[in-house]
């Protein structure tokens, strides 16, 4: 039966008396080296019924003498230890044995004369003494060889038990004396008073962990189009970090096992990216477009065909567009997010805490999956969204996952949001639609892998006219509403001028220019189209002989008279 300690902390190796070395002759180290299980494992993750492993090593600072002869005698506690297996590491033909003679229990007490440490003086002054004291054993461990020992000369397995919430570890197994001589010459030497030192550890104090074995993992199911691996988790412990930076991996896993040791304190798990504020924010023009927009609009019957409220079928696309978080789709929501996409109004939140935290929105994945439109319209309180998440393991089985899904704010068309399990997902995945190339399989287009409803078509050319520099965008596809572009250009070379646009009579354009990077695009929000030719030019001026290179896409978007998503393919 697990059995909970009350002190689950861990007090660093400590030794007894003064700590030092004993320079010129031997020194003695009592060397934790894992458990029989995880030679890596970190004393502070020790469990009960964890056996681990204690060397001594033998460290000879001598320039004249060997060491043919070693007997350190090695304490433990029985309520806290059971010394279970012992082995030795010397030369071929020597001589080894691990003799107990405890009886009904047996301590050291130290000479206080000398260092704690200085093991031969411990021996050999006859000030300390073994007392019968129940629940201590000592181990006494020989070699003799004819030739030198040197190194891990003895290996100790010692079994976990649990002592009881009252129990002290403190040195819990601890060397008490030893006697090491040289035999190789005519007469034997003995490392005298001094000599023989415990350095630089002489003793384990650990206060195990409760006997926790299940594996413990945070699974993300992400989508395709987003890069799971910058982002990870911070693990806190009753409010305070116990973790490093922890991201997932590229199958979308975390391994927090090691951070979660007790079944009583509160875990919680606290989102973090390695993008920089301005990388998010890149990603963020990504995935808030002009088709979310369109697909909003249709929606709300705003987007000439009526038929409102039968495009969402989620409780996370009403969420993603909610801009005034009130439960209640309105077409001004549609409108924020246009106004958004156009550069003229910010729809994401500043509560002082970063747009990552603002922006991104992890969900547990039953909740995620459950979270529906009749919940949002009813004022069902939403799931947990935000960038911190209790976690409560279930200890009983031997593999416990946490499983996360991730949605954005703006991204109605689950461009970048995980896919919404079960029949609810219908609308975040490719469809077919009119007399469109169609693929169920996710596209490339400027660097995104985006799943949309068809391909359009286009050419993008750049050129040198009067002097300037032109950039233009022909339509070569009908039935398009709306068509997004984002261009970089080189600011230090160019200056944006102006934008011309031949989109139709009833077309809503847009654009802004900001940091070497222009933001252009056209909408015919009643759902009708955008005539085709030559419907984008924009004009730079620049003392240049070529355009090449100066000029180029970060991303497109495009929508259908359905107002559903298109990958426009440039030629």
């Amino acid at each position: 039966m697990k059995k909970l300690l009350l002190l689950l902390t861990l007090i660093p190796s400590l030794v007894l008396g003064q700590l030092s070395s004993s320079t010129d002759g031997v020194d003695i180290d009592l060397v934790y080296s894992g458990t029989t299980e995880d030679a890596n494992k970190l004393l502070s993750k020790v469990q009960v019924n964890d056996t681990i492993v204690v060397k001594l090593k033998l460290d000879n600072l001598s320039s004249t003498n060997s060491i043919t002869y070693v007997h350190v005698d090695v304490q433990y506690n029985t309520n806290a230890f059971a010394r279970v297996d012992y082995s030795f590491n010397v030369p071929t033909g020597a001589q080894t044995s691990n003799g107990n003679w405890s009886g009904n229990g047996m301590k050291w007490t130290v000479n206080p004369n000398y260092d704690a440490n200085d093991l031969w003086a411990q021996w050999s002054t006859q000030g300390g003494s073994y007392t019968e004291v129940a629940g201590w054993e000592v181990d006494h461990v020989e070699a003799v060889s004819t030739s030198n020992i040197t190194g891990n000369y003895a290996t100790l397995h010692f079994k976990v038990k649990d002592a009881g919430a009252n129990h002290s570890y403190t040195d819990n197994i601890v060397m008490t004396m030893a006697r090491v001589t040289d035999n190789s010459g005519t007469s034997e030497y003995v490392y005298g008073v001094g000599k023989v030192r415990g350095y630089p550890t002489m003793s384990i104090t650990h206060i195990p962990l409760e006997d926790l074995d299940s594996n413990i993992y945070i699974q993300a199911d992400a989508n395709t189009n987003f890069d799971v691996t910058k982002v990870g988790v911070v693990v806190q412990k009753n409010g305070t970090p116990v973790s490093n930076n922890l991201y997932f991996d590229s199958g979308g896993q975390i391994n927090v096992t090691e951070y979660i040791t007790t079944s009583t304190d509160n875990y919680t798990l606290d989102f973090i990216t390695s993008y920089s504020a301005t990388e998010w924010e890149a990603l963020m023009d990504n995935v808030i477009t002009i088709s979310d927009v369109t697909l909003t609009l249709q929606e709300l019957g705003q987007y000439g065909h009526g038929n409102a409220g039968n495009v969402f079928t989620t409780g996370i696309q009403y969420s993603a567009v909610d801009s005034n978080s009130d439960n209640d789709l309105t077409p001004q929501d549609a409108y924020n997010l246009l106004g958004h996409v156009m550069g003229t109004l910010d729809i994401i939140p500043d509560d002082g805490t970063g747009i990552f935290n603002n922006t991104f929105k992890p969900m547990k994945k039953a909740d995620y999956n459950s979270w529906s439109i009749y919940k949002f319209k009813n004022d069902v309180t939403m799931p947990n969204s935000s960038v911190v998440h209790p976690i409560t393991v279930d200890f009983t089985q031997s593999s416990y996952t946490e499983d996360f899904k991730f949605g954005f704010i703006g991204d109605p068309n689950g461009s970048h949001s995980s896919p919404v399990d079960g029949n609810a997902a219908s609308s975040l995945t490719a469809r077919s639609f009119n007399n469109y190339t169609i693929s169920s399989s996710p596209q490339m287009s400027y660097g995104q892998q985006i799943m949309a409803d068809g391909i359009i078509q286009g050419e993008w050319s750049t050129t040198l006219e009067d002097g300037k520099v032109v950039a233009t965008l022909r339509l070569n596809s009908t039935e398009v509403t709306a068509l997004q572009l984002k261009v970089d250009y080189d600011d230090t070379v160019l200056t944006f001028d102006e934008a011309v646009f031949n989109t139709g009579n009833t077309v809503t354009n847009f654009i802004t220019a900001e940091n070497g990077r222009i933001n252009l695009g056209s909408i015919e929000q009643n759902g009708g189209e955008i005539e085709t030719g030559d419907v984008f030019k924009v004009y730079f001026t620049g003392n240049v002989t070529s355009p090449v290179g100066l000029v180029s896409i970060f991303n497109t978007d495009a929508a259908n008279t359905d107002g559903n998503r298109l990958i426009l393919n440039l030629q």
